[in-house]
């Protein structure tokens, strides 16, 4: 793995680290540490965020990390998770203590929301939750195979949060 990031080092400045889960793997503090040593910026981690707390060396290495987060009922993104119940409320103690820590840590904390038909609504509650933590909100909306999802883009209820996404933006949000 230190090998190949000698070689895309020589292509590209930025890299982002994304999996499955990237904490899971054993050697990823040494992979970012190389990554780092070696100048990429910015450097991406892209985690669910359950495995942060006891990898947290990782955030010596990196610039930002992407915690993937689509819904602030925690029933609900459990169910999403599939990791069991409790974890969605791990993820959001996570969040809101690494966010508290961003300056410290020289890290930015970004919410990644995936936007489906099922989530619209909880989008709003998401955004509130990255206002409120100081944490940038990044929006997507979902795809299949790909490709956007053209069903959802016909929704009325998808288009007026768009526009108000879109608002909050020009605002300066």
């Amino acid at each position: 793995a230190l090998a190949v990031l000698a070689r895309m080092r020589r292509e590209m400045d930025a890299i982002y680290f994304t999996g499955g889960e990237p904490l899971v793997r054993p050697d990823i503090v040494e992979i970012l540490h190389e990554a780092h040593r070696l100048n990429f910026f910015p450097i991406y981690l892209g985690t669910n965020g359950l495995l942060l707390p006891l990898r947290d060396k990782v955030l010596d290495y990196v610039d930002r990390v992407v915690i993937s987060l689509d819904s602030t009922d925690p029933g609900a993104w459990d169910g999403l998770l599939g990791a069991g119940p409790g974890q969605a409320r791990r993820i959001y103690d996570v969040v809101a203590h690494y966010a508290r820590n961003q300056r410290r840590r020289h890290i930015s904390l970004m919410i990644n929301c995936v936007i489906t038909g099922d989530t619209i609504a909880d989008v709003y509650r998401v955004m509130e939750f990255c206002f409120r933590h100081d944490v940038v909100f990044a929006p997507v909306a979902a795809a299949t195979d790909s490709l956007p999802d053209r069903e959802l883009f016909t929704r009325p209820d998808y288009q007026r949060l768009v526009r108000h996404i879109a608002e909050l933006k020009r605002r300066g949000y």
